[in-house]
């Protein structure tokens, strides 16, 4: 399967392409909500790279969140402009399991700690909705693995690439989807017609 995978949620985006389970090339860079700028134009040099075209595709991933509102929207909303245009099939998984399959397995089972800064300071870890500070993040006495800063006392690194661990996902369990609905990090803040 030739799979395109795209990851908005992130404050790195970053895109794959990868050809069964091999990575042919990805490419990422900080986001700063320039996601409609360079989302595009990053996945076309990403297929001539890779000397493919749109319509060699067999599927699309996208990260589905939780991230920031209008980053993670951009590539959601590409993401499902593709895969309807091409009539492909979609898989999406959480940030927090593609942190997690960028782990060894022996890193998967050990003690561990998979972080995403949801800003202002605050942290969310794997299936929990408490905001957790750096401090708080200190105390669970466990290597951490996600978006922290450089510097952070327990930070570890990860193994594998995003593409590679798009790669490492079993397609056959994961479920296809017709849409993908975006998971925020916090709610928009939409202000209401009186």
């Amino acid at each position: 399967m030739i799979l395109l995978a795209i990851n908005t949620a992130s404050k790195e985006s970053a895109i794959a392409l990868i050809e069964s389970g091999i990575v042919l090339g990805e490419d990422s860079w900080g986001a700063a909500a320039n996601e409609t700028e360079k989302l595009l134009p990053n996945l076309q040099a990403l297929l001539q790279k890779g000397k493919k075209k749109w319509q060699d595709l067999e599927g699309i991933f996208v990260t589905k969140g939780p991230g920031a509102y209008t980053s993670l929207r951009v590539g959601i909303a590409v993401a499902n402009s593709a895969a309807w245009v091409l009539k492909l099939p979609m898989f999406s998984a959480d940030v927090f399991e593609v942190w997690e399959k960028r782990l060894t397995l022996d890193r998967q089972i050990a003690p561990h700690a998979i972080v995403v800064d949801i800003g202002r300071g605050n942290y969310r870890l794997t299936g929990d909705t408490h905001s957790y500070s750096l401090e708080e993040l200190i105390d669970l006495g466990k290597p951490c693995y996600g978006e922290l800063p450089d510097d952070f006392k327990t930070k570890a690194e990860v193994d594998f690439s995003f593409g590679q661990g798009v790669a490492n996902f079993d397609f056959w369990k994961l479920s296809k989807e017709k849409m993908i609905q975006p998971l925020y990090s916090n709610p928009p803040n939409i202000t209401l017609k009186k």
